[in-house]
């Protein structure tokens, strides 16, 4: 197995995906909490957010090859 360059680690695609959610649902918050948001407004905008980095996620492992079968 070919170890990566010095300094450099492969890409861990769960990690990427939790913390984007992590980011995309405090930025959603922050949203709400100076009022550029209205609470009927996150009964869709949480939704599109984590069907957003899902699709995401599963395009990093498609192009990277880490799915079944892939390379790891």
């Amino acid at each position: 197995m070919a170890r990566p360059p010095a300094g450099r680690h492969p890409l861990n695609v769960g990690s990427l995906v939790l913390g984007l959610v992590f980011c995309g649902i405090a930025f959603i918050w922050l949203l709400h909490a100076v009022g550029a948001l209205r609470a009927s407004d996150l009964q869709w905008l949480l939704p599109c957010l984590l069907v957003g980095v899902g699709v995401l996620g599963i395009l990093v492992s498609v192009l990277r090859g880490n799915g079944p079968g892939g390379r790891r």
